[in-house]
């Protein structure tokens, strides 16, 4: 009986499915009711919140300290994306037409697809890798775009219908959303092709696939009674991760960094919070059995 019940407890613990984030620090810019964080570099968090007229303002928290970083004379700004010193987002000028821009720290360049200079949802730089900027824009509908520092090339998934979103970049590795058939879908490009990601759960509200680092993609879905929970894909595999009840829930993951994710859940009160957590590596059943046959325990 005390073999069988030490593997219930150790297949408890090693199979890769729904989890609690661990430890998870909260992210809310001094004063502010409603932040949302929305990536990480080296501990190095970026994102948005609102202040109390409300406007929304970029800011950057080093671990210790909040700055923040506005476009200048913009009326609203987003910071979507961080790649050592250089951020992207997105801000909208005083007569409310949006742009992405690039910040190297000091010095703003506009990002403004062909087409979209003078629209109020024109263009939103969403993620950044090297010199690799990615991102979204609306023309006859939206189309997701890759930016190489010179010129925007566009990144629809094939069929796509009416939404199509570059989110994220890490080397050639691209991940990003896309409607079809009424519901959305999450995608990763690698130069050969889209895969298509589709967590089991979702309901008609679909998946997003909003963050990479090397072969680690995490995003977030909305179950059936339309429920966001932030979720991590590997080799084919999603876990499901949220923050604890007692912080809110619709976890969403929007970033991540080597196995550093941020995103941010919302509380009972309606409330945003941006949050940061390590995500362990997953473990497997195979992994379980190495264990208990290390630990001399069979399996009948």
């Amino acid at each position: 009986m005390g073999k069988r019940i030490l593997l219930l407890y150790l297949l408890m613990f090693c199979i890769d499915t729904a989890a609690v984030c661990g430890a998870v620090t909260t992210l809310n810019y001094p004063g502010a009711a409603n932040t949302v964080a929305e990536d990480v570099y080296k501990g190095t968090a970026v994102g948005y919140y609102w202040d109390a007229f409300p406007f929304q303002h970029g800011f950057i928290y080093d671990g210790s300290t909040y700055t923040t970083l506005d476009y200048p004379c913009s009326t609203a700004t987003n910071i979507l994306g961080i790649d050592g010193t250089r951020i992207v987002g997105a801000y909208r000028d005083a007569s409310l037409n949006q742009h992405g821009f690039v910040c190297d720290g000091s010095t703003f360049q506009t990002l403004d697809a062909p087409g979209t200079i003078n629209s109020v949802n024109g263009t939103g730089a969403l993620g950044i890798s090297g010199a690799t900027i990615v991102g979204f824009y609306n023309s006859d509908r939206t189309h997701g775009f890759v930016y190489d520092g010179s010129s925007f090339a566009t990144l629809d998934y094939p069929g796509g219908q009416q939404h199509d979103a570059v989110l994220d970049a890490h080397g050639n590795q691209l991940v990003g959303t896309t409607r079809l058939e009424g519901k959305t879908y999450g995608y990763v490009y690698g130069g050969a092709g889209f895969t298509l990601i589709d967590h089991p759960e979702a309901g008609s509200l679909g998946t997003y696939a909003t963050g990479v680092f090397g072969s680690h993609i995490v995003g977030y879905y909305y179950d059936a009674a339309a429920i966001s929970h932030g979720f991590r894909y590997r080799g084919g595999q999603f876990r499901t991760f949220d923050v604890s009840s007692a912080l809110g829930r619709f976890t969403q993951f929007t970033g991540i960094d080597g196995n550093t994710a941020v995103g941010f859940y919302i509380d009972a009160s309606g409330n945003h919070h941006g949050f940061m957590t390590i995500i362990p590596e997953p473990t497997t059943l195979v992994l379980a059995i190495a264990m208990l046959t290390f630990l001399g325990v069979r399996l009948h």
